[in-house]
């Protein structure tokens, strides 16, 4: 254990506080129980000061004084400083920062930067602490008060103790340090902490007209107009404007209102009031203005930039509104799709992110190292939903899927996100209709929920209700052909694959999605249930469901071969070892059963709902052929 050296008993008396001193044998075990051995009936072992150096992820160092039991102190301090990588100070690191070796813990009179005290809170209801004075065996008995307004630290509930903290004066200014100090040790003082009072969310900010409230966030962009500054926040539930008035708020705040720099943090309180001429409707009549931190010249002004120029700084341009729209309507997406799986009965499963073979395409696999053998990244997880069926019937999974793609269209991404479902005696129709009613109940809340963010990215919205309200259109694969080849001069043979241009050409003529049926069975994958047509065309039970406006496919959904002879046929056709899809195919040999499902793509999803033009804006950090940072 470590011995607490307080500050020198001068500067106790300089502080006005009382204390008494005890003498503590040189030759007796530097230990709390021996502390309290000698000091007999005065404290217990508990009160007996132990003291704990931390550091956090942004360096700093954290000096904690507990009594109790000190196994749980860390992850209580992870909340007390706001910061998940906490650990135990090395020794080198200690001394890096104060000039002290560990077990000499520099007073309190001198605070270094970056290095602060926490006291637990469990020792404030002790009548008295015993503590180290800065000298090896002299012991100061001193009261909890005392001790934090020495230490200028401050208090949190490290130990879980029952026992209540009592309220403690307020940490005084630290003095400058004393010249019996050691000569390494510069003098300093420790910067206040801020205190964060509760604050009101921007997007409820409407339920409160005429109240006052303390807004906290960033300061997204400022104008000025005489006597006035006019403060855009932003807090990640929405924006609002600050109106600061010169004549209404003293110096200080005037002060801070126009030196504040873009993207600083900080906090705004001020009356809600209802104001037409407002960005939002709403505007914050701004009584006080504070800064918690003021940020450097931000990067991104506000002005056009090229698409690379802003990808190279994604983490920081998903503070700009376009952004922020984009991702909170790709939040409403991915919530209503699972809302409206969940309300039909079906069970969320995850599936597998390592598989040892292929769903759709050979060609597209990542592969990676598993202790020898390979593995690969999921393309989906619709070939394990399968067996999830048989078990809980209606199933579906959400997740990342990886394709490894030689693509760099404005479709295509490397990493992104799959919703795949199966339900149990199912035909191609039930899918669907079950996947039409699932796109429009998302479209629906997206109209509904999302309005600001339609409006910030300037979106059609009669486009939108028209899908809302609208039947999808369903047509067979022939018939598609037959209105390319018409109406868009294309040449396509009755048994090609449609082209992204041929898909689009598709969406701009009916205006609404288009389910295309029944693709030949040789572009498709090999679980697919397939026929031989009149004009003897393999063809497979499916469809690709394809989004007006440019979109292009944004799901499918097909009938699977629940025959094992059938399957089995199927892999060897397409050169598959059985063996590799052994687990697969006991699924058809133990109860199997007519069955369909589907995939849908949200990222497409939301690049069709939100109307921008490529896929990697859909994403918070895109992974696409040419980029992997940030």
């Amino acid at each position: 254990m470590t011995i607490v050296r307080l500050p020198s008993h001068k500067y106790l008396e300089s502080l006005g506080i009382s204390f008494q001193t005890m003498t503590f044998p040189a030759t007796t075990e530097k230990g709390a129980l021996s502390v309290a051995r000698v000091l007999g009936d005065a404290v217990t072992p508990r009160q007996v000061i132990k003291s704990l150096i931390f550091e956090t992820g942004t360096k700093e160092v954290v000096l904690v004084l507990v009594g109790g039991d000190q196994n749980v102190v860390s992850g209580s301090l992870k909340k007390a400083v706001g910061d998940r990588n906490v650990r135990m100070a090395s020794p080198e690191r200690i001394r890096d920062v104060s000039g002290y070796q560990i077990g000499s813990i520099p007073p309190f009179s001198w605070q270094p930067p970056g290095f602060r005290t926490i006291v637990d809170a469990s020792l404030l209801g002790e009548p008295v602490l015993a503590v180290g004075s800065g000298t090896w065996g002299n012991e100061i008995l001193l009261s909890p008060a005392d001790l934090v307004r020495a230490a200028s630290a401050q208090a949190a509930n490290l130990t879980g103790s029952d026992l209540p903290a009592q309220v403690l004066p307020a940490a005084i200014e630290t003095p400058v340090q004393s010249k019996t100090h050691s000569p390494a040790a510069p003098a300093a003082t420790e910067t206040p902490a801020i205190e964060i009072p509760a604050g009101m969310e921007i997007s409820k900010l409407h339920l409160h007209i005429g109240a006052e409230v303390c807004v906290r966030g960033w300061l997204s962009n400022k104008r000025s107009s005489g006597g006035m500054v006019f403060l855009e926040l932003r807090d990640g539930s929405g924006f609002v404007q600050a109106a600061v008035e010169r004549s209404s708020v003293n110096e200080e705040c005037w002060a801070t209102a126009q030196t504040m720099t873009r993207e600083s943090s900080c906090l705004v309180r001020g009356v809600v009031k209802a104001e037409e001429r407002a960005p939002t409707g709403i505007e914050l009549n701004a009584s006080h203005v504070q800064t918690v931190q003021i940020a450097e010249n931000f990067p991104i002004g506000r002005k056009e930039y090229a698409p690379d120029f802003l990808f190279n700084l994604r983490h920081l341009h998903v503070r700009s509104k376009q952004p922020w729209a984009i991702l909170r309507i790709r939040d409403e997406v991915f919530h209503r799709f699972t809302e409206f799986l969940r309300n039909d009965g079906y069970t969320r499963v995850d599936t597998p992110i390592l598989q040892p073979t292929h769903c759709e395409d050979s060609t597209q696999l990542f592969q990676v190292d598993y202790f020898g053998d390979p593995m690969y990244l999921s393309q989906s997880g619709q070939l394990y939903l399968e067996a999830l069926l048989h078990g809980l019937g209606k199933v579906y999974d959400f997740g990342p899927v990886f394709r490894a793609e030689q693509s760099k269209t404005r479709k295509h991404l490397c990493e992104f996100w799959m919703l795949d479902w199966e339900t149990p005696f199912a035909d191609q129709n039930a899918a669907e209709d079950f996947l039409e009613a699932m796109i429009k109940h998302v479209v629906g809340a997206v109209l509904q929920h999302r309005r600001q963010e339609l409006e910030i990215l300037k979106r059609d919205l009669t486009a939108l209700q028209r899908v809302r309200d609208t039947r999808f259109v369903r047509l067979e694969l022939r018939n598609a052909i037959t209105i390319l080849n018409d109406k868009y001069q294309m040449v396509l043979a009755g048994d090609d694959d449609l082209s992204a241009e041929a898909e689009e050409k598709l969406g701009e003529h009916f205006g609404v999605p288009v389910f295309v049926k029944n693709y030949p069975y040789s572009t498709k994958a090999f679980y697919m249930k397939h026929y031989r047509d009149a004009e003897g065309v393999e063809r497979a039970i499916c469809a690709d469901l394809i989004a007006p406006e440019g979109a292009g496919e944004i799901a499918t959904c097909a009938v699977r071969e629940s025959s094992y002879e059938k399957l089995v046929g199927n892999l060897r056709d397409r050169g598959q070892s059985t063996e590799e899809y052994s687990w697969y195919l006991d699924v058809r040999r133990y109860g199997g059963i007519p069955h369909a499902g589907g995939g849908i793509g949200p990222e497409r999803i939301v690049r069709w709902l939100t109307g921008i033009h490529h896929i990697r804006e859909t994403i918070p950090f895109p992974r696409t052929l040419v980029r992997r940072l940030p």
